[in-house]
């Protein structure tokens, strides 16, 4: 019902008995449940409440102490409090009216008057037999179409009771021996049953085996009829038990062996994972599978998506790729702490491949393969470089090593925290080493010779170190020998030999050195003298050794 009072508050009350639900009396407290308004709207805050109990609904004085309620909580409206009349019962065997007034729980003044008063009235299974009076409930309380009253009747000897009516009377029969009921002349066992008799006490039970397949209807034996593990291989006929002879639901996990029979799977992985192992229990273990819950598949995959897929690690672990269940391939996360000092060598890949000896040891640093099961190829400098090959070692940052056993200090060896830094080896096949000896150098070991032209390679004489296709070399003795062959010479004439050596006598000759180079002086015209002198060569800034 709703009360409203004089100020413009308002609540709406259920109300309930309340108390300890295993005490034997009614209990002595109820409990308030409303919903408080001011102006209409929800109200949140505070409220006191004056309550008193009264006999009638209009006038007559209270059958209680009044109770005040000081600072109840109301929520969005919401109000749940108890009163408490402690060891007094409030309510005694009478029709019980509830009045009072409310106020803001801030104010100290009067208390708005509710309206009129809320009737007691009775709430379903409200009280049970725990509060209810010992000796108060008789047969006018009880439905007898619900409750049976007190059995007042009984049977003769010799009789038994048939039927007991509402009203607790009872009607008899007649039973048992010598009454005229009848009598047992003898048990028979039947089918599947042995024991019987026709004298004295006489027991039946289950013969060994003698439940058959043809005494068992079909969905009569289910969970609740057998017993854990009840059933075992020996207790079962071959075919015995099919599908008619189960109902549904009927075996569960306490009836299978869980060695002989997998319990049902209820594990399961998060995305990104796959099953690994299953337990007897059903419980699963897990594995990564990487690819954002992905796999690769060895035939290929489509729709892949650039930047969101991807073969790979997502933590500080090298990615490995393996042939023979030898390591093949080696891509490892390697930062270099000197940061620009080394153009930014910050989350670099070193990259490791060939034989499982071969390292690559600094950032960005590469060793593209070689090596074997004895001897590998290192690339210890940041930004390394080694492409294959036999024993090399790019010792120095940014170095080069390729060939057999090509060696670039490392700062170890060099005594400098960068190693031989620049250096690039080419060595030939020979099994000695070829070591550098500072930064920056371009070293090249060929037995064979070394090349350098235009056009295809000429067959190396093995007296020259180094040939051009010019045909110009470096002889083996150290001598650099240019092409002056009459066949390789066009527009011929005829020369003054006197005037050839007036020319050269008064060619300007000086000492002299090469700027910014320590291999000390030389002596020898001008290119600029020699030009005017003679007008040889392509220009004035360069004098040719055949001239």
């Amino acid at each position: 019902m709703k009360i409203l009072s004089h100020r413009p508050l308002a609540l709406a009350l259920a109300l309930a008995l309340c108390g300890d639900a295993f005490a034997a009396p009614v209990p002595n407290a109820y409990r308030i449940s409303g919903f408080v308004t001011r102006n209409g709207q929800p109200f949140s805050g505070s409220i006191d409440l004056s309550i008193q109990l009264f006999g009638g609904q209009f006038g007559g004085g209270a059958i209680a102490d009044t109770i005040v309620l000081e600072d109840v909580p109301v929520q969005s409206g919401n109000l749940l409090t108890n009163v408490d009349y402690g060891a007094v019962n409030p309510f005694g065997n009478q029709e019980t009216w509830l009045g009072g007034g409310i106020r803001i729980g801030t104010s100290t003044g009067a208390f708005s008057a509710f309206t009129g008063r809320s009737r007691f009235t009775p709430a379903g299974f409200a009280l049970h037999a725990q509060k209810i009076a010992p000796g108060i409930v008789g047969t006018q309380e009880i439905r007898s179409g619900e409750v049976q009253r007190r059995v007042a009747g009984n049977c003769p000897s010799g009789q038994a009771i048939r039927e007991i009516a509402a009203d607790g009377t009872v009607t008899c029969q007649l039973g048992g021996s010598g009454t005229g009921g009848g009598d047992i002349t003898a048990v028979t066992a039947g089918i599947g049953l042995s024991g019987g008799g026709d004298t004295g006490d006489v027991a039946v039970s289950v013969a060994n085996l003698g439940i058959t397949n043809g005494l068992i209807a079909n969905g009569a034996v289910d969970t609740a009829k057998l017993g854990p593990l009840a059933v075992d291989g020996s207790k079962l006929a071959p075919g015995a038990v099919d599908a008619a002879k189960l109902a549904p639901g009927s075996v569960d996990a306490s009836k299978i062996v869980s060695a002989q029979v997998q319990r049902r799977v209820a594990g399961a992985c998060i995305p990104g994972e796959s099953i690994r192992s299953i337990a007897e229990d059903g419980s699963v273990s897990c594995q990564n599978v990487g690819g954002g819950g992905a796999a690769w598949g060895v035939t290929g995959n489509g729709g892949t998506i650039v930047g969101t897929n991807f073969l790979g690690t997502t933590d500080q672990v090298p990615l490995e790729l393996r042939a023979n269940n030898q390591r093949a391939l080696r891509l490892q996360q390697l930062d270099d702490p000197s940061g620009g000092a080394y153009g930014g060598a910050i989350n670099s890949i070193a990259v490791t491949a060939g034989a499982r000896l071969n390292q690559a040891l600094a950032a960005g640093s590469t060793v593209g393969g070689g090596g074997n099961a004895e001897v590998g190829n290192v690339a210890a400098g940041k930004y390394a470089t080694v492409p294959g090959g036999y024993g090399n070692q790019a010792g120095g940052d940014y170095s080069f090593a390729a060939g057999r056993q090509a060696f670039v200090r490392n700062a170890q060896q060099s005594g400098d925290a960068n190693g031989d830094a620049g250096t690039i080896i080419f060595a030939d096949s020979q099994t000695q080493s070829l070591v550098s000896s500072g930064d920056d150098q371009f070293l090249v070991r060929a037995n064979g010779g070394v090349w350098f032209g235009r056009n295809s390679v000429p067959n190396n004489d093995p007296n020259h170190l180094i040939d051009t296709s010019t045909g110009a070399f470096l002889s083996n003795g150290g001598a650099w020998t240019n092409s002056s062959s009459r066949s390789l010479k066009q527009g011929f004439a005829a020369v003054d030999v006197g005037q050839v050596l007036q020319g050269v006598l008064a060619l300007p000759l000086l000492r002299w050195q090469y700027t910014g180079s320590g291999e000390g002086e030389h002596l020898g015209p001008m290119a600029e003298d020699f030009r005017a002198a003679f007008g040889l060569g392509g220009d004035d800034r360069h004098i040719s050794t055949v001239d």
